[in-house]
Parts: C-alpha cells; sequence; structure tokens
C-alpha cells in the first residue's frame, strides 16, 4: 500500500496523519486500519449530532463534539476541530449565544470534506 504524504500534496488537504503515523510508529497497515475506523466512526457521531440538533437537545450536543474532539485531533482535521471548540468551549447555557445552527452546518461540511479526502486518497469506498 502506498500512503500519499500530506507535504507532497499539490493541494492543502483538510487532514493531517502525522499524528497517526507516528502512533502506529510508520505502519502503513495501521494507519490505514486507522483511517479506516476513522471513516466508519465519523459519520455515526454526525448523525448523533444531526439528530441532538433536530431535538435540539443541547447538551447532547455538547456532549457529542466532546466525545469526538481528540480524535479530529489526532487526524489533523483542524478545520473541523475549529468548529466543535465552537461548541466544546461554552456551557450549555452559553451556546444560545452562537449560530448553533451555522456550527452544526459546518461540522457536518467539514466532516464530509476530510471523510471524502481519505477515501479519494487511500482508495476506500
Amino acid at each position: 500500500m502506498n500512503l500519499p504524504p500530506n507535504a507532497n500534496s499539490s493541494q492543502i488537504k483538510s487532514y493531517n496523519l502525522q499524528d497517526v503515523d507516528t502512533m502506529c510508529r510508520g505502519n502503513k497497515d495501521s494507519i490505514f486500519k486507522m483511517i479506516e475506523v476513522f471513516i466508519d466512526q465519523i459519520p455515526k457521531f454526525i448523525e448523533e449530532l444531526n439528530t441532538a440538533f433536530s431535538d435540539n437537545d443541547v447538551s447532547k450536543i455538547k456532549n457529542e463534539v466532546h466525545k469526538i474532539k481528540p480524535t479530529v485531533h489526532f487526524f489533523g482535521a483542524f478545520n473541523l476541530k475549529e468548529q466543535l471548540l465552537v461548541i466544546d468551549e461554552k456551557t450549555v447555557d452559553e451556546l444560545g449565544e452562537i449560530d448553533l445552527k451555522h456550527t452544526v452546518k459546518n461540522i457536518n461540511l467539514y466532516a464530509s470534506e476530510v471523510i471524502n479526502e481519505l477515501k479519494n486518497d487511500y482508495k476506500i469506498n
């Protein structure tokens, strides 16, 4: 398997696997398995987030975001992480002060972008 390096890409990626590579000690099979798990888990998170948003369950939104944030950080998906932090750094009461609909929409957009790039770069269906 040939893993495309982020640094040599002519296009800026929405992810960076440097931390994943370090943790896996460069083992390409382990990196690939972690990518597959990420691709499997992020849509489940998005589904839970969207359900919580539809239900206007701000506490659940905050809990879901808090759970997934370390994984997103680990995969170097910093645009996605930035949107998660908009929610994670607020108290439940403060979340009413932000445009939650806009933030959730951005989370959906950035999550899709990262997943699509990973699928394309690593030939995962």
